[in-house]
This record gives C-alpha cells, structure tokens and sequence, in this order.
C-alpha cells in the first residue's frame, strides 16, 4: 500500500467544521435571489474542481505504488511525507505506514550515505549537475546493511520542499558479481606454482626477445640488400 503523512493542518478539526458551516451560500439582504445563485455556481464549480483532482490524485497514487521501486519523498530535514510497499519491503518494514510513521528517515541510511544524500541535494539546488543515479548505502530495519542505486530530485510536495529518491536495492547482484570473480580467479598459487610459473613467462620473455632480436636483424638485412 502507498502511505501518505499528513499534516496537522489536513486534519478536520472544529476550526475547519465552523469554515464550512461560514461557507454556506445564504440568500442576500432583501430578499434578492442572485447572490445566492452565484455562490452556489462557485461552490459547484470548487467540488468539480475537488473531484478532478482527486481523480489525479488516485492516478498518481496508482503509478506510485504499482512502482517495483522504492519509493520515498522526504523533506530536507528527513520528515518522511510518502512511501510505497516497495520502499518498505527494502527496508524491511511491514508496511509504508511504518516509514511515514518515523519521526526522521535518517536512521534509514548510515552517516555517509546521508551525507551523500545531502551534498547531492545541494548540488541539486545550485544546479552543479548531480548524478542521474549513484549507489549508496541503506540500512534494514534488522541492522543489515543494503547497497542501493538511488535517484534523488527536488520536488514541491503540498507545498513544502521535498526530495523523491527512488530505490533499488542491489546487494544481491554485488554478491553474485564478488562471487563471480572469485571463480573466474581460481584458489590462490602455492609458492611453487608461483615459482614455475614466473619462471615459465622469463622463459617466454627470453625466446620472444631473441625472436625480435632475429627478426630486427632480418629486416636489417633486407634494408641493406634493397640499397
């Protein structure tokens, strides 16, 4: 599921009841009809509106979670606003509602991942040219460490300065790639091995030096034949 913080401010409280009850078309003083008609054309007007961007917005939440990356926008004080199941599959957590529940996201990365974060988001505002991805590294709910490619970009989020990172965590394809290379390198030589095989590459070294020896003194002398 997609979990979206809100704002103490999103939530209906009396303040917010006694502007709706103030919002009310009443008719005007006199009996006339037509202010009344205007205002209730703008309300309808304003709940079209509500409703359109509701649509938008469900779209938008649609694409957001169908994602298979994680998904996270943060302020730059790492208030986390929203998260999708992807993003809290990574960090191992049960559910996006848990992230946005944390009071900072900065526990989710060790302190030079964050750091990295930080500077790329400067480099963002000073429009320095940050990298399209780049890799750092996260940390699971359980402690594990995680390698992770990232994308970083400053948004406008309800109206507050954010940063969306996208997430994919990489760690298995590391370990396959390490493992992979320790194969193709095959068990360390013993001392002997190493030995013979220094000496058979000196050996090669010596014949292919007399063989360029002969074949310099070959071209000599067809040079000095061709005078």
């Amino acid at each position: 599921m997609l979990a979206i913080r809100k704002r103490r401010s999103d939530r209906p409280g009396k303040d917010q009841d006694r502007a709706s009850k103030d919002s009310t078309p009443r008719p005007e003083a006199g009996g006339s009809s037509s202010g009344f008609a205007g205002r209730g054309r703008d309300a309808a007007a304003r709940a079209d509106l509500e409703r359109r961007l509701r649509a938008s917005e469900e779209t938008l939440h649609g694409l957001i979670e169908a994602s298979n990356q994680g998904l996270l926008i943060v302020t730059r004080e790492h208030e986390p606003l929203l998260a999708n199941w992807a993003c809290a599959e990574i960090f191992g957590f049960d559910s996006a509602e848990a992230i946005t529940a944390l009071d900072s996201t900065a526990g989710l990365f060790p302190p030079l991942g964050l750091a990295r974060l930080e500077a790329i988001d400067k480099e963002n505002l000073n429009g320095r040219g940050a990298p399209d991805a780049f890799e750092l590294d996260g940390i699971r709910r359980d402690g594990a460490l995680l390698r992770l490619q990232c994308t970083a970009k400053p948004i406008d989020w309800q109206g507050r300065r954010a940063v969306l990172l996208t997430l994919l965590e990489i760690t298995g394809h590391e370990k396959a790639e390490a493992a992979l290379s320790e194969r193709e390198a095959g068990p360390p030589l013993s001392i002997s091995e190493t030995v013979h095989r220094g000496s058979v590459r000196m050996a090669g070294s010596r014949h292919a030096a007399r063989a360029d020896a002969r074949k310099s003194k070959d071209e000599l002398i067809e040079e000095i034949e061709s005078l």
